[in-house]
């Protein structure tokens, strides 16, 4: 096992690691709190190490939102089961700037119900919306939104996610009986 370098722990952590060089006279150094990297004359920050940069710009935000809301809707529509019914959860991109979520139930005697909520970007503006269908019959149809925020659109898409789950048990169950 290699030697701690004075004022390091000598956790597996921080013990050193040669990797392959980048280029001539390269040394890599995995593990390294900081100073020079063995061999390359070039000095090595702990945040070089970093997946993500220190300062995110707010599209970069954004986008990590939408994608966070998308994840939340996603799971909150996936979560939607019956006991007598096959359901399948969908997820999709549609162009040129939207996402789909929601979950599909297939009845006994072979109808779709669809549950799913939608955001996307058009004109400046994100449209939001929700909806519950039978067989392209209607059953909820929530009113679209088009708002120019994106935590208003974000905000948005999460209520409508609740709001389209919410009915899914009675839903679901008035359908059984119309089919028996």
């Amino acid at each position: 096992m290699p030697q701690a370098r004075p004022g390091l722990p000598s956790a597996p952590s921080c013990r050193e690691t040669r990797l392959r060089p980048r280029s001539p006279g390269d040394v890599l150094v995995q593990g390294r709190l900081g100073g020079v990297a063995e061999g390359s004359g070039r000095s090595w920050s702990p945040t070089g190490a970093l997946i993500y940069p220190l300062h995110v710009d707010s599209g970069s935000l954004a986008a990590a939102g939408l994608l966070a809301a998308l994840n939340r809707a996603s799971e909150i529509l996936a979560d939607l089961r019956h006991p007598f019914v096959r359901s399948e959860r969908f997820s999709y991109f549609f162009p040129p700037a939207g996402a789909r979520t929601g979950a599909t139930f297939i009845l006994p005697d072979g109808r779709e119900v669809r549950f799913e909520v939608s955001i996307a970007v058009s004109g400046g503006a994100f449209h939001v919306a929700g909806a519950i269908t039978a067989e392209g019959e209607s059953l909820l149809d929530l009113p679209r939104k088009s708002l120019t925020g994106v935590s208003d659109a974000l905000a948005v898409l999460d209520d409508y996610a609740g709001e389209v789950a919410a009915p899914a048990g009675r839903l679901i169950d008035r359908l059984l009986d119309g089919v028996v």
